[in-house]
């Protein structure tokens, strides 16, 4: 795979290394190293962009393999359901150009939906929390109450703001510099994940509430070890119809606890000596008592879109898939992608997704 540190890089990027080093927080070479085994650090994040380009995972795995004879890929077609016989899955139920259509299956159906609509499939096929299927009059087939349940995401906070004192167009991602550290030192792991964003970013009630000027840049907290745990589940009986989510954001106070903790790091970096050339003014959240910066945590918060967690893997009542990534109590159907994650991971998703589908690829061929 395609993966490299990117090239012409905006300057405010690596004086927030400089920065993160000056409050205590180690830089680093590469994000996907020692600091990944250590108690966190800052570093230029790697990307998968090639002549200008973001390099697609399709483009790595999918195009490659249509030459192959036994590989057909259809676009536009969206899965409706699977087909069952009593707890097997025969094939797949789909609409496309319309027109409803199915596929069978002889031997096995990989489900890579991703956390919100592998457990829609499944539910609308009659996997699931039978209490919920019968609530919209769908038929249990196999009674799962964790499907949907155990729904997690990584925080992001619309954000720590500086304005420029001369504007610097953004580079690469608009994203390029990153850390990892502990709002608690006695925590085994980090928990935070904040992110330089070389534009301003704030959620639809920060950014009218602050009126943030557009020649402004963003340090934007990240809570990446969330205890709070949300849920998916069906609107109706109508795949047509959209899941609702539930994300659970900061149902536990644990969370809030370790954000608040990440914004005062977040604005020690901003307002750094290191950051001065760089800053005109600070424009949120500004020095702020713990109640009106909790308020503020909750208003910010938004999501880094890392949904995982709606299947998850595990022996207990509450698991949706074993280690081989088979559905219990189904036959034929295994499920690959982020919802099988017990605990989302501390980092980006992508490459422990990547890594999910190659294992269920060695499953799959022994």
């Amino acid at each position: 795979l395609w993966i490299t540190t990117p090239e012409g890089i905006n300057p405010i990027a690596p004086a927030m290394l400089k920065a993160c080093e000056s409050v205590g927080i180690p830089a680093y070479d590469d994000l996907n190293g020692e600091l990944m085994e250590s108690e966190g650090g800052a570093a230029i994040a790697n990307v998968r962009i090639k002549d200008g380009r973001r390099v697609s995972l399709a483009k790595d795995y999918v195009y490659p393999a249509l030459k192959r004879p036994n590989m057909t890929l259809l676009t536009g077609a969206e899965v409706l359901e699977l087909m069952m016989e009593g707890t097997k899955v025969v094939g797949v139920k789909f609409v496309k150009d319309g027109e409803v259509m199915e596929i069978g299956a002889t031997k096995k159906v990989v489900l890579s939906a991703g956390a919100i609509n592998t457990p829609k499939i499944l539910m609308h096929s009659g996997i699931g929390d039978s209490k919920e299927l019968s609530s919209h009059g769908i038929k249990t087939v196999v009674n799962l109450p964790g499907v949907g349940k155990n729904f997690q995401d990584h925080v992001l906070l619309g954000g720590c703001v500086w304005e420029y004192k001369e504007a610097i167009p953004p580079a690469n991602n608009l994203a390029e510099a990153t850390f990892f550290w502990k709002s608690n030192s006695a925590l085994d792991t980090p928990d935070l994940q904040p992110f330089q964003i070389e534009v301003p970013y704030g959620s639809e009630v920060t950014g009218q509430q602050f009126k943030l000027p557009p020649n402004s840049w963003t340090i934007a907290p990240g809570l990446v070890r969330p205890k709070s745990r949300g849920r998916v589940y069906l609107a109706s009986a109508n795949p047509k119809d959209l899941m609702r989510i539930d994300g659970g954001h900061l149902r536990e106070q644990a969370d809030v606890d370790a954000l608040i903790r990440g914004v005062e790091l977040c604005r020690e970096i901003g307002n750094s000596d290191v950051m001065k050339p760089y800053v005109k003014r600070e424009v949120m959240p500004g020095k702020m008592d713990r109640k009106t910066l909790t308020d503020f945590v909750r208003n910010s918060t938004t999501t880094y879109f890392h949904q995982s967690g709606s299947c998850k893997m595990g022996r207990d009542e509450m698991a949706v898939v074993d280690g081989k990534l088979a559905v219990r109590g189904v036959e034929g159907l295994m499920i690959a992608d982020a919802s099988v994650m017990p605990r989302v991971v501390t980092s980006n998703t992508m490459a422990a997704t990547v890594v999910i589908g190659e294992r269920a690829a060695d499953i799959l061929i022994g």
